[in-house]
């Protein structure tokens, strides 16, 4: 008698009913129902993995034991989790039909494209058979024998729809060799057979997906052409890619799998029925890089003014934006960033959108395209482009600032580097345009920026979007396409400079620092290379090192007294109360050093823990002393320390090992500039 056992697990209800196939009912021990159920309901509610879908098809597909219901219950419910190997679909070619999109190798299918289409006088299989068939079908596959075969089969087969449909897919490669009124009778648009398990199986892969971005990394790699993933039933604007008016030996991009075939086939290939498909096939980006055609360009152009103006009109219109556009932009905008050339028609549509636009649709895709815009006169581009965007984004998105400065991070770091690549290409009246244009960008930028720090609402990541800002300025000129020394050094404004110095955040405190000393670098190269930079700009930065280095390292804060020093801009009227208050507090407080790395209010806790820490080193070593520091340490009470048996180090050592301190701890920044400025540090001087 057959006991009721529940399966622990799917591996279980697996074994239990490979056991069950191989034995009589009358001889089995355990109820096979019981494993059934739960094997369908693991696929049902979860999918089945490659493991356990070919343990299932291995048993459905062979002479088993099982009664008829449980083989097609087991088939019913096969809902794959992952994409389906070849030698599952040719065990389950039938029950394929009605998926064929979702083959790890679609080309299995076509190496039986021959037994198939002998198959189609079997009246039973035939609507199936066509349906696979007009899937697969390439231009290889259609030979005058099988056109005339399917004429046959129409003749007396009054017009079926499905040898209709498939009779017209073959017309899309041969025009003219089909003839006559059979072609054009009722088409079959090829319903899939169960939509219902199509629909689930498009769910529980969707689910799969999103956990497991993996699944579809061959169709990511760039060199097969993209299909859609588990959303299918989602109707694209841009049409996919596919090639039907190919000739004899030409090849079809759907049917590259791989580098070396792209490489092989590259001569070869034939241009797909829509170009436009472009926008998001990684494939045919390639190959039309590779491959340039103006008439190619001429056929995406047209598509996207037309598709572009007609969104644009409807916004105009009042009607709003659709969801093509949001696709459009998405695919314009990916296109984009793979050739790094803004098309004519991108430029139009922006010009003309963006005074319609709320500032808050398509944020990214928009602020990408524009990062792309080529270098021209920047006053001219602000008026076009710029002023519209900057007035949308202020007045409707919720954080405007941290996006606005990340656009201009980037059209920056590409107009320096169209400056930087292009310069010998430059001469006469038109070599200081480009240069023209970019300093106009940076102190817009700049202006940006400082009303940005003024507002008392800005966020701490939108004032880290700022410095990278600085950053990107001073990293490009150090790239390679500044060997010429052709990019300028721009300097942010005294105001910025300034009110980031008296930052309450190490992080920022520790970037500005850092972005000074490369500006220093950036400078001493120039300077060997014998470019010379208008006095007024180098002395500007002298003050900017001078304060910088008074304020942490020499404790002669706000003074002025020094060459080029500025003092921090704060007035001598002002510096007397300052000092009165200071001494309110503490006799010993002093405001030329109550800035510096013991006692400025970002450094001075940290300044303490690595006194401490070499404290606990040499004690560690075996040093003994007497006493211990008590707190942020100043030159008189070092000099204490060593006098009442504590640790023996002089205030210029106890400087530098809290700065290689902080350093080891993620803030070089301090380092970077005090080892580029003080020359007793540059000479390895303590």
């Amino acid at each position: 008698m057959e006991e009721d056992i529940r399966p622990e697990s799917l591996e279980d209800a697996l074994s239990t009913l490979a056991e069950a196939a191989s034995t009589p009912a009358r001889d089995r021990k355990r109820k096979v129902s019981t494993a059934v159920d739960a094997i369908t309901a693991s696929a049902f509610n979860h999918g089945l993995d490659s493991t356990s879908l070919i343990a299932v098809v291995g048993i459905v597909t062979k002479k088993n034991e099982l009664d008829q219901t449980i083989n097609t219950n087991l088939v019913k419910n096969l809902y794959p989790l992952q994409r389906v190997s070849s030698g599952v679909v040719l065990l389950l070619l039938a029950h394929w039909v009605v998926a064929g999109e979702e083959l790890q190798d679609p080309t299995c299918l076509s190496a039986l494209y021959g037994v198939l289409f002998s198959m189609l006088d079997t009246i039973s299989l035939r609507a199936s058979l066509c349906h696979l068939l007009a899937l697969i079908t390439e231009r290889k596959h259609v030979k005058p024998f099988r056109i005339q075969q399917l004429l046959e089969l129409l003749r007396f087969a009054v017009e079926d729809p499905a040898l209709v449909g498939l009779l017209n897919v073959y017309r899309e490669y041969y025009p003219d060799v089909v003839v006559g009124s059979a072609s054009s009778g009722k088409s079959s648009k090829f319903t899939y057979p169960s939509p219902e398990w199509r629909s689930r199986l498009h769910s529980i892969q969707e689910v799969h997906a999103r956990s497991d971005a993996a699944i579809h990394t061959a169709d990511q790699n760039g060199f097969r052409v993209a299909r859609q993933g588990a959303k299918r039933s989602k109707i694209s604007v841009v049409p996919g890619l596919h090639t039907h008016c190919s000739v004899e030996h030409s090849v079809a991009l759907e049917n590259v799998d791989s580098v070396n075939e792209f490489v092989e086939k590259l001569e070869s290939v034939a241009l797909p029925d829509q170009l436009v498909a472009i926008l998001k096939d990684p494939l045919l980006q390639k190959y039309l890089v590779l491959k340039p055609s103006v008439t190619a360009t001429r056929r995406i152009e047209l598509w996207l003014s037309k598709a572009l103006e007609e969104e644009a009109k409807l916004i105009r219109d009042g009607l709003g934006m659709t969801s093509r556009l949001s696709e459009v932009l998405q695919g314009l905008f990916n296109y984009t960033r793979y050739t790094k050339i803004l098309l004519p028609s991108a430029v139009h549509f922006l010009e003309m959108y963006l005074p319609l636009w709320d500032g808050v649709s398509n944020t990214a895709e928009i602020f990408g395209l524009l990062a792309y815009l080529p270098i021209s006169p920047f006053l001219d581009v602000r008026r076009r482009f710029f002023s519209a965007a900057e007035a949308a984004v202020i007045m409707h998105a919720p954080e405007p600032y941290e996006s606005l400065v990340a656009l201009y991070i980037d059209l920056t770091s590409r107009w320096a580097q169209h400056i930087g690549s292009n310069a010998s290409d430059r001469s006469g009246a038109d070599a200081n345009t480009p240069i023209e244009a970019f300093i106009e960008l940076t102190d817009h930028v700049s202006t940006l920026v400082l009303s940005i720090l003024c507002n008392p609402t800005s966020s701490g990541s939108t004032v880290s979007a700022i410095l990278r800002f600085y950053q990107t300025l001073a990293a490009v000129l150090f790239t390679p396409a500044n060997k010429s020394h052709s990019i300028p050094i721009v300097l942010p404004p005294a105001q910025v400079v300034y009110l980031l110095l008296f930052t309450s955040s190490l992080s920022e405190l520790s970037r500005l620092l850092a972005i000074l000393a490369s500006y220093k670098q950036a400078f001493e190269a120039s300077i060997s290379a014998t470019i010379r930079h208008p006095p007024a700009t180098t002395n500007r930065f002298n003050g900017y090192l001078m304060d910088a280095c008074n304020l942490f390292w020499r404790s002669l804060a706000l003074r002025k007294s020094d060459a080029n020093a500025f003092g921090c801009f704060c007035p001598e009227s002002v510096q007397p109360s300052l000092r009165d208050y200071l001494e309110t507090l503490d006799p010993e407080y002093s405001l030329v050093s109550s800035f510096g790395l013991s006692q400025n209010h970002v450094l001075s806790s940290l300044s303490v823990a690595a006194l401490r820490a070499l404290e606990d080193k040499a004690d560690e070593e075996g040093l003994e002393f007497n006493t211990r520091h008590a707190g942020p340490a100043t030159r008189r009470s070092l000099t204490k320390l060593d006098k009442d048996g504590g640790l023996q180090i002089s205030w210029k050592e106890y400087r530098v090992e809290v700065v290689k301190w902080l350093d080891t701890r993620g803030v070089g920044g301090i380092k970077k500039l005090m080892y580029a400025t003080m020359k007793h540090l540059i000479q390895g001087e303590v």
